[in-house]
C-alpha cells in the first residue's frame, strides 16, 4: 500500500509525504518543508524518487480546478496558468497529477513516467480534510492487488493505442475577443504545417464551429511518436506561439453541444 499526506498553502504550493506504508513509518505533512515530498513511485517498470510538490489553479478552465503535482523534478508551476502549460513544458519529469474540483473532489489522476502520460481511474483513494481551506491537507492511498492490476491493464491498453499507425485528435480552439478570423486562418494552416514536418497523415481535415464561436478541428497524427516529436520541433513551436496569442484550447465538454447525444456543429470545411 502507498500512502500520501499532503498540505497545500493557499492552494498554490503544497507539501506531500509519499511513502510505502509497509517500509516506512507514516509521517505528517507538517514534517516536510513547503514544496517538498518524500517517497517513490513505481509504474510500468520505472521508479522515480518523488522529492517535490506543487500546485496551481487552472485559470483557463471554467471550473478553476486545483492541480496538485508530485514529482521527481522541481516544476515551474508558478508560471503555469492551465493544464496546457503542463503539456507544453519541456521538463522531463515523473510523478502524479491530481485534479480537484471546487469542492475538493479528485475527478482525474494522471501518471507521468518515462515520457508517457497515463490517466488512471479508481486506483487512488484520496481524502481532503477541508477542501475549502487555504491550508489544504489530506491523504491519498493505493493498495496492491486488484487496483494494481487495473493500473497495469489500463497502461497496457494505452501502450497498444500508442503503437497504432495513426492517432485521431479533436481540438477545440476558443478565439480571444476579435480574433475569430485570424484564428480560422491559422487553424486552416495547422495541418499543412505539420504535414511539411512529416508529422500527420493525409487524412482530410474536418473544421467545425460551435454556437459560442469555438472552432473544432479533427485531424490525424501519424503516431504517438509523431506527437512527441512535435513537442521538440521549432517550427511547430513557432506555430503554437501564434495559437497562444489568438485562442485558448478548451475541453470539448465545455461546449454546450457536448451535452447532446448527437452533438451538432456548423461545418466550416
Amino acid at each position: 500500500m502507498f500512502c500520501n499526506y499532503f498540505r497545500c498553502y493557499g492552494k498554490k504550493v503544497c507539501t506531500l509525504d509519499w511513502r510505502a506504508a509497509y517500509r516506512f513509518p507514516l509521517a505528517h505533512a507538517e514534517d516536510l518543508p513547503s514544496g517538498t515530498a518524500k517517497g517513490s513511485l513505481t509504474f510500468d517498470g520505472g521508479t522515480a524518487a518523488l522529492k517535490f510538490a506543487s500546485a496551481f489553479i487552472d485559470q483557463k478552465d471554467d471550473r478553476k480546478p486545483v492541480i496538485l503535482l508530485i514529482s521527481d523534478t522541481k516544476l515551474p508551476t508558478e508560471k503555469w496558468k492551465s493544464e496546457f502549460d503542463i503539456m507544453m513544458d519541456k521538463t522531463k519529469w515523473n510523478g502524479l497529477n491530481f485534479f480537484l474540483d471546487k469542492d475538493g473532489t479528485i475527478y482525474r489522476t494522471d501518471v507521468h513516467m518515462k515520457g508517457q502520460q497515463t490517466g488512471l481511474a479508481g486506483v487512488f483513494d484520496v481524502k481532503i480534510d477541508n477542501p475549502k481551506a487555504k491550508d489544504l491537507t489530506g491523504v491519498a492511498k493505493t493498495t496492491s492487488g486488484e487496483k494494481d492490476d487495473k493500473a497495469r491493464r489500463f497502461f497496457s491498453r494505452c501502450a497498444k493505442v500508442g503503437a497504432m499507425k495513426g492517432v485521431c485528435v479533436i481540438v477545440a480552439y476558443r478565439p480571444k475577443p476579435g480574433k475569430d478570423a485570424e484564428l480560422l486562418y491559422l487553424v486552416r494552416s495547422r495541418v499543412p504545417t505539420l504535414r511539411k514536418e512529416g508529422l500527420v497523415t493525409d487524412r482530410a481535415v474536418t473544421i467545425m464551429r460551435a454556437k459560442d464561436g469555438t472552432i473544432i478541428e479533427v485531424s490525424e497524427w501519424k503516431s504517438q511518436e509523431a506527437i512527441e516529436a512535435a513537442h521538440k520541433n521549432k517550427n511547430v513551436w513557432a506555430m503554437w506561439n501564434k495559437f497562444f496569442a489568438l485562442c485558448d484550447c478548451v475541453p470539448l465538454k465545455t461546449l454546450a453541444e457536448s451535452e447532446e447525444m448527437f452533438a451538432g456543429f456548423e461545418p466550416v470545411e
